[in-house]
């Protein structure tokens, strides 16, 4: 009788892969006009990769990645902190990663590489420069209905007023009060410029961003417009601001708060 030797499949391990995968992954992302680095530096912790998310262009921070999935053609790194993902697939010979960083509704190309990427254009810096001709506070105010406090900057005329106020709620993912990114700051300008014509503006750290209290993650509309009210109730609370002219400048879905 014939001997019929047996079928042996052979799966390749991902292990063949750590050295490869072990690392820093740079990429440029194109937005509009300009350019940013974004880096992933990946690493392995016992049976498990964890990544950390830098924008160099931006800021020293690094953000820990709250997911990371690897297989042996595709990649996923997720940093809810920042409402930033990127998913994309490995050539063949593992040495680039091509796919889309999203961020809410957008989308941008992006390929990691080991390659080192050097600035080269710097960012247009939009920062309002002292001395201010008016006065500049930070402040913390509560949340009742949520238990939390929220932190933010108020910037007001001089003199006794009482002025016109506005507050500036900002738009969809975690934001500070000056809703940074690649060092434009326009809540900051937008302040600036309406404290120079005389009115009050507070604007403040979404919940569970920069100092502020709470769980941006889990957070509705519903709950931001309730820390809008909070921030109402608490510029109303002052004496030199004009409760019958005070409003909101909402940006994105900070209008629909």
């Amino acid at each position: 009788m014939k001997k019929i030797l047996p079928l042996l499949v052979f799966a390749i391990p991902f292990s063949l892969y750590s050295q490869q995968w072990q690392g820093k992954w740079n990429g440029v992302v194109s937005i509009g006009e300009q350019n940013f680095r974004l880096s992933y530096l990946l690493n392995q912790e016992g049976d498990h990769w964890v990544a950390d998310m830098m924008s160099p262009d931006q800021s020293d921070n690094q953000f820990r990645c709250d997911r990371v999935h690897l297989s042996s053609d595709s990649v996923v790194f997720e940093a809810s902190q920042m409402g930033i993902a990127f998913r994309g697939k490995f050539n063949d010979s593992h040495t680039e990663i091509s796919g889309l960083v999203e961020q809410g509704d957008s989308k941008y190309p992006l390929i990691l590489s080991k390659k080192e990427i050097r600035k080269s254009i710097k960012p247009r810096s939009q920062n309002p420069i002292e001395p201010f001709p008016y006065k500049v506070e930070e402040v913390k105010f509560s949340n009742t209905k949520a238990g939390i406090e929220l932190s933010g900057t108020l910037t007001y005329p001089e003199g006794k007023g009482p002025f016109a106020a506005v507050i500036l709620v900002s738009g969809s993912g975690p934001q500070d009060r000056d809703e940074t990114i690649l060092d434009h700051r326009p809540f900051w300008v937008i302040a600036d410029y309406l404290s120079r014509q005389g009115y009050v503006v507070l604007r403040y750290d979404d919940r569970g961003v920069f100092q502020s209290g709470g769980n941006f993650l889990t957070a509705t509309s519903l709950d931001f417009a309730d820390d809008a009210l909070a921030a109402i109730e608490f510029l109303e609370s002052k004496n030199f601001v004009d409760k019958t002219k005070t409003g909101i400048i909402g940006h994105s879905e900070g209008g629909l708060v």
